[in-house]
């Protein structure tokens, strides 16, 4: 389990900063399952290591998508 953490986290870092937002949009119109949910969390923190500033400017606007502070 720990090897497919690893594997999903390194994909995300590995996604240019425009399709880390479609995917998070994508997710965004899901249910929220646990799969979604830990998703999320792990794509949260992929904005968070780009750019903390920009993170938390997303995190107190409580702005839906990440798409206006990140592109």
């Amino acid at each position: 389990m720990i090897d497919a953490v690893k594997k999903a986290k390194k994909m995300l870092s590995d996604l240019s900063l425009v399709d880390l937002v479609d995917e998070w949009e994508m997710l965004d119109s899901l249910a929220l399952t646990p799969d979604v949910i830990t998703a999320r969390g792990w794509m949260m923190d992929e904005f968070k290591n780009r750019d903390e500033e920009k993170f938390d400017a997303w995190i107190e606007d409580g702005a839906d998508s990440p798409r206006e502070f990140f592109i």
